[in-house]
């Protein structure tokens, strides 16, 4: 059954009377990577849309939640058990959230998402063919959207990718004697107007403190320079590292997660591209050890 077919079928089936509600399942696929990128914020991208002649229909935001499906009408129950489901959320367009199933139909990748025509029931209904193509980093992936599988495609991109890679490329500066490892990255996020996250269970099973202390003397350099030494210094050997993704607690926006390699590989993330180069090095003088004495314990930070 084709994308037109799949239509199709919803529609007679919502012609007829009240059928018995049938249960949707998902399927468990913990390899699909289609289903682990598509929950978050998706913005046009209006150079690839025009290169492909598609037709956009505005930003998109997925948010994988089971409990959408009671909010499917009961008539098209009965049909969509026949489909191969992956993923159960809501769609937000337009300001206004559908629920949304995540289906394969042939071998062919597409959303099936409710509409309402009036009040709070959904009888009405649309198919978008997708296609997601994952980049080594997280913040490069690009959706595809189109109308069916022969029609032009629409781009997409991450909503915030962007602006979280030239906030990383800005230059800045941190100065202090001594600032503990929560407050450093805090001044960064501060700095750089990007939320930055530490994940507690790769720090716990690591045995890495988040409070630790430190000096740090970088002047005029990259934001994600500065953010790789502090990392470095937190833990010699590489241990820490981070990924950029959507924060679902933060309505899906652009986060930097503060990670385990080994965490990293547990859960099938992939590491930003600067991973594959050796950390920057240290000015000589963000290697002068900790003084003890009077003063502020937390020292300063300036920005620029």
């Amino acid at each position: 059954m084709n994308v037109k077919l799949a239509v199709a079928a919803l529609a007679a089936i919502a012609l007829c009377g009240s059928i018995a509600r049938a249960e949707i399942k998902v399927l468990p696929s913990p390899d699909n990577y289609i289903v682990k990128k598509l929950p978050g914020r998706w913005e046009v991208d209006p150079e690839l849309t025009k290169r492909l002649g598609g037709k956009e229909i505005g930003p998109l935001e997925f948010v994988e939640d089971v409990k959408a499906v009671d909010k499917i009408p009961a008539d098209y129950h009965q049909d969509l058990v026949e489909f191969e489901v992956y993923q159960i959320g809501f769609v937000t367009r337009e300001g206004k959230q559908h629920p949304y199933l995540l289906v394969e139909i042939e071998g062919l990748v597409g959303v099936v998402y409710f509409l309402g025509k009036g009040g709070d029931f959904l009888d009405d209904f649309g198919v978008i063919s997708i296609a997601l193509v994952p980049a080594k980093d997280t913040a490069d992936d690009l959706l595809f959207l189109g109308d069916n599988e022969t029609s032009p495609f629409a781009g997409y991109r991450r909503e915030g990718a962007d602006k979280v890679s030239a906030a990383l490329q800005r230059p800045m500066t941190l100065e202090f004697d001594r600032n503990d490892l929560r407050r450093i990255l805090e001044l960064i996020s501060d700095k750089t107007e990007v939320p930055i996250e530490m994940v507690d269970r790769d720090f716990a099973e690591a045995g890495i403190t988040k409070n630790q202390s430190m000096s740090l003397h970088e002047a005029n350099r990259p934001a994600g320079e500065i953010l790789r030494i502090v990392l470095e210094k937190a833990s010699p050997g590489g241990q820490l590292v981070y990924v950029v993704k959507p924060d679902r607690n933060n309505d899906g926006r652009e986060t930097v997660f503060i990670c385990t390699r080994k965490g990293t590989l547990s859960r099938g993330e992939k590491l930003p591209a600067v991973f594959d180069r050796p950390p920057p090095l240290q000015s000589p003088t963000s290697t002068t050890p900790l003084k003890d004495g009077p003063g502020n314990p937390f020292g300063r930070g300036n920005g620029s």
